[in-house]
């Protein structure tokens, strides 16, 4: 208990200085979103910067039928990789990040591991984390709220469920996510890529 206060005076000091910004009211916002039941705003398309392989989606988010300003759900496609290296996320954008922090993040057949280093549950730490796998609010949130409103989300773990196809990725991200509507997102524009 003596660290933890410790820890507590010592980002108290920081902040009453003027080194730290903890702002309470994104605090609660971020709390407010991610319990909330979504929906997606508009029917998104998915779009491509010239010369990139990557496409990426992007619908604002409403909350008791409001559009809620700078919160937003993404998902981005690595364009010759059908069928797997989908990630999805919440993001919100505020004046502290005019660009945007990811709130929780889903990474579907990802191309990459995860390593959670230290962190997180003992049994997925100082292991790669090989397939599909979510970076929970709840669990980074609890973690480090700083760290997730700076847009860092550390901590992943495994996904159970088998997940096979990306409709079946959809509906997944549709009920943990809290969204209405991600099951009517049309697949990303894959193709073979030319040699």
């Amino acid at each position: 208990m003596r660290e933890v206060n410790e820890l507590q005076w010592h980002k108290f000091s920081l902040a009453s200085q003027g080194k730290v910004h903890y702002p309470l009211a994104m605090s609660e916002e971020l709390e407010k979103f991610w319990s909330a039941d979504k929906e997606l705003s508009v029917d998104p398309d998915w779009k491509r910067r010239e010369k990139d392989e990557f496409v990426r989606l992007v619908s604002p988010l409403d909350i008791n039928g409001v559009t809620v300003e700078g919160l937003r759900f993404t998902v981005s496609a690595h364009i010759y990789m059908p069928d797997r290296s989908v990630t999805f996320q919440i993001e919100y954008e505020s004046v502290q990040h005019p660009k945007g922090v990811p709130m929780v993040r889903f990474e579907w057949r990802p191309r990459s591991p995860h390593n959670n280093k230290g962190l997180g549950p003992l049994e997925y730490r100082y292991i790669a984390l090989t397939g599909t796998h979510i970076h929970p609010f709840d669990l980074n949130w609890a973690y480090s709220q700083n760290q997730v409103r700076k847009g860092n989300l550390p901590i992943a773990v495994p996904v159970q469920q088998e997940i096979g196809s990306y409709d079946e990725a959809l509906a997944f991200v549709e009920t943990k996510f809290r969204i209405k509507g991600v099951t009517g997102i049309p697949a990303p524009p894959w193709t073979s890529k030319m040699i």
